[in-house]
């Protein structure tokens, strides 16, 4: 059996998490949302500083990949949504394509810089648990 990987990237605040999860209900597929595997390790594990922040980000990334082998392995199909970087994350699905029969479809989010700018800003205000995770847009 075929696994569809959909893969949804984009930079902070540009709608990839509400997308993955309009498509995930649509399909009925699973999402595996590299946030919020950090927001578990975050309410599991508790905040401190931006270097912990970025050591739960290092952990993510590795969870976020076995959640995604797994179904692979299984043969189902699933969304996976995070910032996804070409540098970082290219040899990992090419990898993975090499040992499932896996077909990847890549859906990037972008979004206007000063929409992306008020977009961060007011999630940085709101105090909402995802400020936690975000990187600042690279503007």
């Amino acid at each position: 059996m075929t696994a569809l990987i959909i893969l949804i990237s984009g930079l902070p605040c540009t709608g990839k998490t509400m997308l993955a999860q309009k498509v995930a209900q649509k399909f009925r597929l699973p999402l595996i949302s590299r946030d919020d595997i950090k927001e578990s390790l975050f309410d599991s594990l508790g905040w401190r500083d931006r270097e912990w922040s970025k050591q739960l980000g290092i952990a993510s990334y590795r969870l976020l990949y076995y959640f995604i082998e797994s179904q692979v392995s299984a043969g189902n199909s699933s969304i996976a949504e995070s910032n996804f970087m070409p540098k970082f994350d290219n040899l990992k699905f090419l990898e993975l394509k090499r040992k499932y029969k896996l077909y990847l479809l890549h859906i990037h989010c972008r979004a206007d810089r000063e929409v992306l700018f008020q977009r961060f800003k007011m999630r940085s205000e709101s105090g909402d648990k995802t400020s936690r995770s975000c990187g600042s847009p690279q503007l």
